[in-house]
């Protein structure tokens, strides 16, 4: 469902692989979308963007896997996490997992993308963090740009009290 006072708004929690600093386009570099709140829906979306990069607009090779959705009250705080388990020592059986409030509620494992190059892109290479409230969009999640019943302020962004990352051996 989505919120009238947030039409237009999409505060975001997203990570973008390294690599990409360095001149390994989009989506090849591998990105992370931890928290989404498009339009002030009440549930989060979980999505892994990755493959080949190609300059041929009409060919885009962007793959996406997840689309876990997660229902949330918008009105307190939450913790959002993503977790990178390779702890198997089988890269089709390693995983992204997804976390709201300590409880995992999607997962995408190296057996769903299928190419041991790309899994290695975004499951065994540095990412860095973005949080953004973007205005208007054409996702159609977002509904579109800011209107009329669009409300600023602090019930239409994104409060974040910490962002912390854990490696583990």
């Amino acid at each position: 469902m989505l919120t009238p006072r947030s039409s237009g708004i999409w505060p975001a929690f997203w990570a973008l692989g390294k690599d990409h600093k360095s001149g390994t386009w989009w989506p090849e570099c591998g990105e992370w979308d931890i928290f989404e709140n498009a339009g002030g829906a009440d549930y989060t979306l979980a999505s892994l963007h990755y493959g080949p990069h190609s300059t041929d607009l009409n060919n885009k090779p962007e793959i996406s896997k997840g689309g876990g959705k997660q229902a949330f009250d918008v009105n307190q705080f939450h913790t959002f996490a993503i977790k990178v388990n390779r702890s198997s020592s089988d890269w089709r059986q390693e995983s992204l997992e997804w976390y709201v409030d300590g409880k995992i509620f999607d997962t995408v494992t190296g057996a769903d993308v299928n190419d041991p190059v790309l899994w290695g892109n975004v499951a065994h290479k540095a990412f860095f963090p973005l949080l953004d409230v973007a205005v208007g969009s054409n996702f159609p999640a977002v509904g579109g740009p800011p209107n009329g019943n669009t409300v600023g302020g602090l019930g239409s962004g994104m409060q974040v009290k910490y962002v912390a990352f854990y490696k583990s051996s």
